[in-house]
This record gives structure tokens, C-alpha cells and sequence, in this order.
């Protein structure tokens, strides 16, 4: 993952993903747990 937390920035980066990995994915955020 790639974050600027003091900004508040967070971003999923997928690397090597094939025509064969076509599908529907979800990304799914929660609190941490020392929040």
C-alpha cells in the first residue's frame, strides 16, 4: 500500500496482474487497532 497518512492518502498499488486475474475485486477498510 502506498499512504501519505498526514494527508490522509492511501492507495492499493497491483503489480504483475494477468488477463487471467479479470475479476471483481473490493478493497475494505476498519479501524486499526491502537485507533
Amino acid at each position: 500500500m502506498i499512504s501519505n497518512s498526514s494527508l490522509g492518502i492511501f492507495d492499493l498499488q497491483i503489480k504483475d496482474s494477468k488477463l487471467e486475474d479479470d475479476a471483481d475485486f473490493q478493497c475494505q477498510v476498519g479501524p486499526a487497532e491502537d485507533q
